[in-house]
């Protein structure tokens, strides 16, 4: 049986820290693949609240996607986004059931759009707590994985800076941190409590990942996309995952050249998200 998932966008425009940004909302559909917006609104989510409150279902998975750097392109964001509705939202080895897709407008200054980047994640945890309020006043049981690429590692960043989120608010099973352009030292610092709220946390990283080295000319140091995590952590709640080598990266948009698109690009990859997935 195919399954089928309601998948939103929520998406913040502007690329100013001096001004407040601008949401845009709505509902995706696939067709000739590629993605489409649908019912899109403007500043407010009362299009996606209505259909919330009529999901069916004693329990609710969702899954949160934000992309990195560049990657709201509409036609990139469109082709990219139908492969991981086919391959990763839509699997039926999981029970996702709800996806939100965070969209973020970004700058051509790297630096300037790293600090852009936490700002966005910062606004959007208000949007996710109404979300997560809506979604349990008609359901058992809600709960949030995170699939974070690249930059969007740092959006993430932004969104847990706001504590009680995610420590209080959400209940977190699985996160993926893929390419990860932030500090391969991050769960020492600003990640260190993650462990304690969250079931499952894994590592993609690929030693030859062009994409952010060359990230790494503008703004040095050792990220966790390239080296995984340095330091101890428990092994239980985190794992660290090498993919340098796996060969088969080759249905991402230039991946198998960049090495940095394989969470959607590399088959193995997305079984093991989709695996992991069913895992609550």
């Amino acid at each position: 049986m195919e399954k089928k998932v309601l998948h939103f966008f929520l998406r913040l425009s502007g690329i100013s820290l001096e001004k407040p940004f601008s949401l845009e909302s709505g509902q995706y559909v696939q067709s000739n693949g590629f993605l489409y917006k649908t019912e899109s609104q403007k500043n407010h989510i009362n299009g996606i609240s209505e259909k919330l409150t009529s999901l069916s279902g004693k329990n609710i998975h969702v899954l949160i996607y934000i992309h990195g750097y560049l990657a709201e392109n509409p036609w990139f964001a469109s082709l990219s986004g139908y492969q991981l509705q086919k391959n990763i939202f839509e699997n039926n080895n999981h029970d996702v059931n709800l996806v939100f897709s965070l969209q973020w407008d970004s700058g051509i200054h790297y630096n300037d759009n790293r600090k852009l980047a936490f700002q966005k994640g910062k606004s959007f945890a208000g949007y996710l707590s109404t979300i997560n309020d809506i979604l349990k006043q008609n359901h058992n049981k809600v709960q949030f994985s995170f699939l974070l690429h690249s930059m969007g590692n740092i959006v993430f960043q932004g969104l847990i800076s706001e504590k009680k989120l995610m420590s209080e608010t959400l209940t977190v099973n699985q996160i993926f941190l893929c390419a990860a352009d932030v500090s391969s030292h991050i769960f020492d610092e600003e990640f260190s409590e993650l462990v304690t709220y969250c079931r499952r946390i894994h590592i993609f990283f690929h030693r030859n990942d062009k994409t952010l080295r060359i990230a790494n000319l503008f703004s040095p140091f050792h990220r966790l996309g390239i080296y995984g995590h340095e330091g101890h952590l428990p092994s239980d709640i985190v794992k660290n995952i090498d993919v340098t080598y796996m060969s088969d990266d080759d249905t991402a948009i230039g991946s198998r050249f960049s090495h940095h698109r394989y969470f959607y690009g590399s088959k193995n990859v997305r079984d093991y998200i989709n695996a992991q997935l069913g895992k609550n």
